[in-house]
């Protein structure tokens, strides 16, 4: 599979150190998973990943215009070279140790789709992008455009339940390539959605929208838990903003849940205390991280450094979660007092747990 995929960012990812997959595990997995077969996530090149993150699965499909039904996603030869490598147990393109399946397995009881078609987003976060990004003109614009509504189409045809995120990177709600679908389509009855958003724009935007009624789940990255913290790692945002938008949720979301997204990292994890006192005020739930690699930062310094990494620093710099860090063993009692703690609606993802129970 690896040698067919010409895209170098997907060749990035698969040799990244950080992503450990199953061809480099040493101890055998048990565990069985079903995404490759339910679900699909279509990246920023309009390709489609069988999975429901495309760093932890960087294997493409084919492009989403290349399928005239949804169906055709999962029943194709690319597909069935990673189904079958599934199925027996390899996990050999998989980022094992941060997908979970290293610890649980995975049945999903229906069909997904996940949008990262559009990287748009109104935060510069240096965890994220050096710089802000937004498409609304030009030839990719027009891609982008193109592969939603074609997307749109697919979903009108398909009957089965299925739920749909919207989105896995950038913020749809400032989108001007989601913004116009968010406005204009309704969902049908088979159809459910998750929101992934900065949150600063849900009040203005997503009151607008039809499908408000059918989000179960909203994902709000945050990274802090106080106004300090989140000026300095939320780029552009606004706290006083954000607490009226989580007012507004707090009348308007129904049903849905609400999880605050916390990535663990230098500038902020002095702040996670604070964090777990801001959900349990608006009683939302919590979503505790690790700090992912994915090519903004230098790994390590450079020895001619330019502007951005002069006042931003390395990935090294920030990744409290390595035992290499001058702060390691500080964030690992933070979160341990977390986890042993247990406060209700806080939880931390596979790789925290593992971190702080040493398994």
């Amino acid at each position: 599979m690896q040698e067919n995929n010409h895209n170098t960012a997907y060749l990035y990812k698969l040799n990244d150190s950080t992503h450990p997959r199953g061809k480099d595990s040493a101890v055998p997995i048990s565990n069985s998973c079903n995404r490759p077969w339910k679900t699909v996530s279509i990246d920023a090149y309009t390709n489609c990943m069988i999975c429901v993150c495309d760093g932890w699965l960087p294997v493409p499909v084919g492009e989403i215009t290349d399928f005239d039904r949804l169906e055709q996603i999962w029943d194709n030869p690319r597909a069935h070279v990673i189904q079958n490598d599934i199925q027996q147990k390899k996990y050999t393109w998989c980022a094992v140790s941060h997908c979970g399946i290293a610890q649980r397995s995975y049945d999903e009881p229906r069909y997904q789709l996940v949008f990262g078609i559009d990287d748009s987003c109104n935060l510069e976060c240096p965890s994220c992008r050096r710089e802000k990004i937004m498409h609304n003109s030009g030839q990719l614009y027009e891609k982008k455009l193109q592969a939603v509504k074609h997307t749109v189409d697919l979903l009108n045809q398909f009957e089965e339940p299925i739920h749909i995120i919207l989105a896995s990177s950038g913020d749809p709600l400032a989108s001007h390539i989601y913004r116009p679908l968010l406005h204009s389509y309704r969902g049908r009855p088979n159809q459910t959605f998750t929101l992934f958003t900065n949150g600063l724009l849900i009040k203005k935007q997503l009151d607008r929208t039809a499908i408000i009624d059918q989000i179960r789940e909203y994902r709000i990255s945050i990274d802090a838990g106080s106004a300090d913290v989140y000026h300095n790692v939320r780029r552009g945002g606004s706290w006083s903003v954000l607490m009226e938008n989580f007012e507004f949720l707090q009348q308007r979301r129904g049903q849905a849940r609400v999880n605050l997204m916390y990535v663990v990292q230098r500038n902020n994890y002095q702040d996670i205390e604070n964090f777990v006192k801001l959900c349990q005020q608006f009683g939302f739930h919590g979503v505790l991280s690790q700090l992912d690699d994915w090519g903004t930062w230098n790994r390590t310094a450079s020895p001619t450094p330019d502007a951005w990494e002069i006042k931003n620093g390395t990935f090294l710099d920030h990744d409290v979660l390595n035992p290499t860090h001058q702060d390691h063993e500080h964030c690992k009692k933070i979160l341990s007092q977390i986890y042993q703690g247990k406060p209700p609606g806080i939880f931390l993802t596979p790789r925290l747990t593992q971190l702080v129970t040493n398994e």
